[in-house]
């Protein structure tokens, strides 16, 4: 999770115990000074330079208690100022105020590392290629699904492959598949499409769309040029009149635009959430609660609470950066005019939920003692005391950063798991999700893990020849004459709320 020179920063802390300073005098052999006589004709010889030589002076027994005073008031001294060492070094950082405080900043630091880390251009440029492979199963008694997926993509192509094994107590298994294909050519904005699927005629859909079993087992192309024309006339009929320039390319989402949005998003959450600086934190240390050993974990249990008044102030702050940054405007092309009109609403938004937030309104966040990093955040939901939602992180001391989420409401007995590993290197990744959803009497069971890595080369696909085209389907299944471009997709063009159903 860290580089190199930050792992000694976030080393294991855990073991430090206390211990009493051991007290070792400047001279060892001074206490022996004492108990030795010597001739006064044949003194000693004395090498100020070594320091296991006794320094000696011929002193009176006055003297002599004089020296004494001086010692121990020395030997106090010392054990003040390792007691006081002891005290600032270890007992101090290690109160539970503390404790809270060193994991909200050690916590920004990972955060931060690992955006820094993960959105560098060499890095973002390794998304830009990559493959995931996964299953997913149901098991919903007396119905079974079995699921597989394949994809590839890189720069202008796409590879993806399902499929789906569905079986039922008493009836025959069913097996569906599908393949989708998209090519970019060399200067274009929009891909060809190609898909495939297997098993339309098991779907009982004769009845809705006569002719539709006669597509199994057949491709089926989208050419750029239907698909370019279908969304410009949606974007045209969306606009005032349809006097838009809709020819122009739609703004594409850059790895600039990417690592300008992780790190104001970064520096957002090391300000006012992963901060020790209490006069911005948005979360307030209610209460230790103790500690405690949680999922195998030595941690420190509190009780979190939320400060209305930080809580707005990083709203609007969060944003005002967000709509000046230059990927938004790069996004969404918008006016100054507009900028300034969204800002405005947005602050109002952010002062108005002020009032949502519940001064008794808290929830439980662990700290991991071995490191002093927030483990886990638990949020119960509000009137419903079964129900529950963790988030958190388990760091191990590497490269391998592991995040879950999970969910639980205890009267229906549902459960969920979400887990995400990644490797900040390699940036290979696995996601898992499980879910226990029981119906009535049936006990149903969810399951579904991807993996995913970058490629270093382009793929290569396999372009299915004499496809039937898009427009040769809509005109076999009476959907349109194949010329229409919105209408076969059930969009009514005369119908403002067909196009735009937020309106």
């Amino acid at each position: 999770m860290f580089p190199d020179d930050n792992k000694d920063e976030l080393k294991n802390t855990e073991n430090i115990e206390p211990t009493t300073p051991e007290l070792t005098p400047i001279f060892p052999a001074a206490a022996e000074a004492e108990s030795v006589t010597y001739q006064a004709d044949n003194p000693p010889t004395i090498n100020p330079l070594q320091s296991s030589t006794p320094v000696i002076s011929m002193v009176t027994s006055k003297k002599r208690g004089k020296k004494r005073v001086i010692l121990v008031s020395a030997l106090i001294f010392l054990v003040i100022v390792g007691f006081g060492g002891y005290v600032f070094a270890f007992f101090i950082p290690s109160k539970p105020e503390n404790v809270f405080l060193t994991a909200l900043d050690r916590s920004g630091q990972g955060f931060d590392t690992v955006v820094t880390k993960v959105t560098n251009k060499a890095q973002l440029d390794r998304f830009k290629k990559g493959e995931f492979n996964g299953t997913a199963n149901v098991n919903y008694p007396p119905l079974k699904i079995d699921g597989k997926l394949d994809l590839k993509y890189d720069n202008s192509r796409l590879d993806f492959n399902t499929s789906a094994v569905v079986s039922e107590d008493g009836q025959t298994e069913k097996t569906y598949k599908a393949q989708v294909l998209t090519d970019i050519k060399n200067g274009s904005t929009y891909p060809d499409i190609y898909f495939i699927i297997n098993g339309i005629n098991q779907l009982g859909l004769e009845s809705l769309v006569p002719g539709i079993e006669k597509l199994d087992n057949t491709w089926i192309k989208v050419d750029e040029k239907y698909l370019k024309d279908t969304v410009e006339q949606y974007q045209s009929l969306l606009t005032s009149g349809g006097d838009t320039d809709v020819t122009k390319d739609p703004p594409k989402l850059t790895s600039d635009d990417v690592a300008e949005l992780s790190k104001l998003s970064s520096s957002l959450v090391r300000e006012y959430i992963l901060t020790k600086d209490i006069s911005k934190g948005i979360l307030v240390n209610k209460s230790f609660s103790g500690k405690e050993k949680t999922d195998g974990l030595n941690t420190y249990h509190y009780v979190i609470g939320i400060n209305k008044d930080n809580y707005v102030t990083a709203c609007i702050d969060s944003s005002n950066r967000l709509f000046d940054s230059t990927a938004y405007r790069h996004l969404t092309s918008v006016s100054e005019d507009d900028v300034k009109k969204t800002k405005e609403e947005a602050k109002k938004g952010c002062e108005d939920s002020k009032k949502d937030i519940k001064d008794d309104e808290t929830f439980d966040l662990w700290v991991d003692g071995k490191y002093k990093l927030i483990y886990k955040i638990r949020v119960v939901s509000a009137g419903n005391s079964d129900e529950s939602t963790e988030i958190g992180q388990k760091y191990s001391g590497d490269d391998d950063l592991h995040f879950f989420v999970n969910y639980e409401n205890k009267k229906d007995k549902t459960t969920g798991k979400f887990t995400l590993d990644i490797n900040t290197k390699s940036l290979v990744s696995k996601i898992k999700l499980t879910a226990d959803i029981p119906y009535s009497d049936t006990a149903g069971k969810f399951e579904t893990s991807i993996d995913g890595k970058p490629l270093d080369s382009d793929i290569s696909i396999d372009k299915p020849t004499n496809p039937k085209s898009i427009k040769d389907v809509i005109k076999e299944l009476g959907l349109g004459s194949g010329e229409e471009i919105l209408s076969p997709i059930g969009l009514d063009t005369s119908d403002p709320f067909s196009l735009d159903p937020s309106l």
